[in-house]
């Protein structure tokens, strides 16, 4: 259990705190763990590596947490740590779509996809935009267009 420092999030339901660093709840990531299973020799090739629903109620559990955090990092300004909670939860929502038994469920969790990708760009534009590079700041933002209408053309029906 990590007992470093807390941020404080206050909702209408009640306040709470989440870790710093490692998982926001202060538990054993299942990335990792997850990760590992896919990694495993054979398991890609053969199509051995699934999730049940049950991995992807944990995994998409890990996922809110790590939105709640990056979203309270983007308000505060801390667009490093924000950057860092959104490409964790980029690889759990490209986990959960790639690999998920229930085909249903891999496509629910799609639509969360391009929500990361415009929260990633827009703190990588505002780190540029602090350091007064205005063209990287441009960049970034034209990116997360490009990624949009990728996607909207690859999963439009």
């Amino acid at each position: 259990m990590n007992h470093g420092k807390k941020i404080r999030i206050v909702t209408q339901g009640g306040t709470f705190y989440l870790d710093v660093d490692g998982r926001p709840d202060g538990a054993e990531s299942m990335l990792p763990k997850f990760m590992a299973r896919k990694a495993q020799p054979g398991s890609e090739d053969l199509g051995e590596f699934m999730l049940d629903d049950f991995d992807v109620q944990r995994l998409s559990e890990e996922a809110f947490l790590y939105r709640l955090r990056r979203e309270y990092f983007f308000k505060v300004g801390d667009h490093y740590r924000a950057i860092r909670d959104v490409n964790i939860g980029i690889q759990i929502i490209e986990l959960i779509t790639t690999h998920a038994g229930n085909p249903e469920l891999s496509s629910f969790f799609l639509q969360f996809r391009p929500d990361q990708e415009i929260f990633k760009r827009t703190a990588e534009a505002k780190l540029a935009i602090k350091r007064k590079d205005y063209s990287l700041a441009r960049e970034r933002l034209e990116f997360a267009a490009c990624f949009i209408r990728e996607f909207e053309d690859r999963h439009s029906e």
